[in-house]
């Protein structure tokens, strides 16, 4: 299998043409696996780089153990290229299609069906033994099929929430390292740094307002991290 991800990374050819785009740590190529398209995310090694190292694992890690029709499918992980490899959806993302390059292209029916399949994926990773909180949802990081079914990627931010289990005693969880984009955060997690299941829900709902409102969106500051505040 190793092989095999190693041609797929190869086939990509790290050329500009075949670049689809970057993610929050690197690179994402168009290859070929086994002779079917794929979608190989690398990891920036360049010195001064190595910051989204542990995001990258995290993803591999929990990608690894998740399979959900709503949830990008992570084929396989090579370690000695510092590779992911996914299954390819080449639709471009959610932001694209409604304040992006590709116009305002989504028919209402087409925007309650992705909320829907969203949700839906969302509820999977919350239910889980070790419940996930993805923590960076936004129409960026919801990708699209060419029949424009939607899948979440990018869960390098996300945070294991074992705590959070049904019965457990808790709603929400101590982060003392904000992740996210402001835009789309869940306000009681950027002032008080506890998340749950809630913050993604509202997640869920803030990208309706940009969608509509056009200009916010494409104005939005880009991921980040820092300290919460003190009440």
């Amino acid at each position: 299998m190793r092989g095999a991800l190693q041609a797929a990374a190869a086939a990509a050819g790290f050329s500009d043409s075949n670049k689809l785009g970057s993610g929050g740590y690197g690179p994402v190529y168009k290859g070929l696996l086994d002779g079917l398209p794929v979608a190989v995310k690398c990891l920036d090694t360049s010195e001064g780089a190595m910051q989204g190292e542990v995001e990258f694992l995290q993803e591999a890690q929990i990608l690894g153990r998740l399979h959900h029709p709503h949830i990008v499918l992570l084929i396989g992980v090579c370690p000695a290229c510092c590779m992911l490899v996914y299954e390819l959806l080449d639709n471009g993302n959610l932001e694209e299609h409604i304040l992006g390059s590709r116009g305002d292209d989504l028919l209402w029916q087409d925007r309650v069906r992705i909320t829907a399949e969203v949700a839906s994926a969302l509820l999977f990773l919350h239910s889980a033994p070790e419940p996930i909180i993805h923590l960076d949802l936004k129409p960026a990081n919801i990708l699209l099929s060419r029949n424009l079914t939607s899948k979440i990627g990018d869960v390098g931010l996300s945070r294991l929430a074992p705590s959070l289990v049904p019965g457990g005693g808790q709603s929400t969880v101590m982060d003392t390292r904000l992740v996210g984009t402001p835009s789309f955060m869940d306000p009681e997690y950027l002032r008080t740094g506890r998340f749950g299941p809630k913050s993604d829900i509202f997640s869920l709902g803030a990208p309706d307002t940009p969608a509509r409102q056009g200009s916010l969106l494409a104005a939005a500051p880009q991921k980040r991290s820092w300290q919460p505040t003190t009440p």
